[in-house]
């Protein structure tokens, strides 16, 4: 059975021993708690000595969801529950996914400029004048972060 690797929403407790405690909730909103290692969960601030409990995430796997339960693989089992748990979709995220991710990124800039089709040179008053051809090019270039510019011609 292919499982999904997710993050489940916690708050995680430095121990006198310094090992961390985990707490979160079922999908019924049942507490429960489970001692992890260091790499089994991710911080969302460092720990105080004043601050010993912070907010984080416990790395899981996810098994199988129905509308917004979803059966979870823990990655050490709870005295009461074992391994596997119910909990609600909205406390769960992917992985390699954070929460910087779903910012809107802006920085970028446009400028546009006109590019005539044949080299001009002036006329003279007695000439007629040239209306302007919907099959002129436009030049268009984007300027991102990234450095790349990007030529249209429409």
């Amino acid at each position: 059975m292919a499982t999904k690797p997710m993050k489940l929403r916690c708050t995680i407790t430095l121990e006198n021993d310094h090992t961390f405690t985990v707490h979160s909730k079922m999908y019924d909103g049942t507490p429960f708690k489970l001692t992890v290692a260091e790499y089994d969960c991710k911080l969302n601030e460092d720990f105080l000595p004043s601050k010993r409990t912070v907010t984080g995430w416990i790395y899981v796997d996810q098994v199988s969801q129905q509308h917004d339960q979803v059966y979870i693989t823990l990655p050490k089992p709870t005295v009461e529950h074992g391994h596997h748990l119910l909990v609600s979709s909205n406390d769960l995220m992917p992985r390699y996914v954070s929460i910087e991710d779903f910012n809107p990124k802006v920085e970028t800039s446009a400028s546009v400029q006109s590019v005539p089709d044949k080299k001009k040179r002036k006329k003279k008053a007695s000439e007629p004048q040239e209306e302007v051809k919907a099959d002129e090019s436009i030049e268009m270039v984007v300027e991102s972060k990234s450095d790349v510019d990007v030529d249209l011609d429409l």
